[in-house]
């Protein structure tokens, strides 16, 4: 049960962070680029011009200008790649067409995605079912316990025993002030020690 509930914090947490689908080193509102190079797989990136992310859709490059290439792929971080535009051709990647090929990308990897007031995250398919799971035995155990008190005549509430790490706990917590209480005394001892010592001498 405990593993369900760190996964619910896990998620918790998630949702708290921005729209992860552009959670690499492009951000979402930085125009991406088909990228063909010779001796290589099409792949998407943002560019770089002399430090300056390029916005202009419809940017021309020199042969002899320099980009720096940064993949556009967020599940996996990469070094940028800097390299003379002579060998590359760059093709405009629209929004929605950005949009739809890292939900395709995600979605191979084995994620789904949930809503998020802050956005989309990306959610491991496994781990959306452990949640679900989780979810659906913490609205069981609410459900049993809101029938719970028809069956207590007392109507006290039931408490459950402190665990065995709870006492663990407790003990090194009185240990440690123990401890602590003992080096802070014997050290007022070697300080009043010494406070006579001196007026002694």
């Amino acid at each position: 049960m405990w593993v369900m509930i760190a996964l619910l914090l896990m998620l918790t947490v998630q949702a708290a962070q921005s729209d992860a689908l552009f959670s690499g080193s492009v951000p979402a509102d930085v125009p991406t680029f088909q990228i063909i190079q010779r001796g290589r797989e099409p792949y998407y990136a943002g560019l770089k011009v002399d430090g300056k992310w390029v916005q202009d859709r419809n940017a021309e490059f020199k042969p002899s200008q320099e980009v720096d290439i940064f993949m556009d792929t967020p599940w996996q971080a990469q070094e940028p790649l800097r390299t003379t535009c002579r060998n590359l051709e760059v093709k405009y990647e629209t929004p929605v067409m950005r949009r739809n090929r890292l939900e395709k990308s995600w979605e191979a990897r084995g994620y789904i995605f949930r809503e998020t007031a802050n956005g989309r995250i990306p959610v491991l398919q496994e781990d959306a079912a452990y949640a679900e799971r989780a979810r659906n035995m913490v609205a069981a155990v609410r459900a049993s316990r809101a029938t719970a008190p028809a069956s207590n005549p007392s109507g006290a509430e039931y408490v459950p025993p402190a665990t065995v790490s709870e006492k663990g706990n407790t003990v090194a917590i009185a240990v440690f002030v123990t401890l602590v209480l003992a080096a802070g005394a014997a050290l007022l001892f070697l300080v009043y020690k010494k406070m006579i010592a001196a007026e002694s001498a």
